[in-house]
């Protein structure tokens, strides 16, 4: 593994670690901005086109006050990596619960399908996403 692409797994990590951390910190506006402009995203069939439409999914989700949720990512795999362009594909598993006592088993384990445009300062930004259920919550 080349250095670069050390740094690309590095910064891909970074962003779905920041993706799951907004989404469970109730943190809309920040999750937002981890998205191009023209980005789409299609969790569990839920299609958001544009950053208008996947804002406001965010901030139902944000809206959700009484859901303690904890979305782990793992097994992530660049799948691709071009200058303009970066391909990933990951592992969500998530715990939920919408209860006072905030018990939770596992709620979902979802693919996650990922590509990644770089920005003119070098970061990248999701520019589409696609979350597809393998076991649990719409599998």
């Amino acid at each position: 593994m080349t250095s670069t692409d050390i740094q690309t797994h590095l910064q891909v990590q970074e962003l779905l670690s920041a993706w799951a951390w907004c989404i469970d910190e109730g943190r809309a506006a920040a999750a937002a901005a981890l998205f191009c402009a023209d980005a789409e995203q299609n969790l569990l069939g839920n299609r958001s086109v544009g950053i208008a439409e996947i804002t406001a999914a965010f901030e139902r989700r944000q809206a959700m006050v009484q859901r303690t949720s904890q979305h782990t990512i793992s097994n992530l795999r660049i799948q691709e990596s071009t200058p303009e362009l970066v391909r990933a594909q990951w592992v969500l598993t998530l715990f939920r619960s919408d209860e006072a006592t905030h018990d939770a088993n596992p709620f979902l384990v979802a693919v996650g399908q990922d590509s990644y445009k770089r920005q003119a300062d070098g970061s990248l930004k999701v520019w589409r996403r696609d979350v597809l259920p393998r076991f649990g919550q719409g599998a």
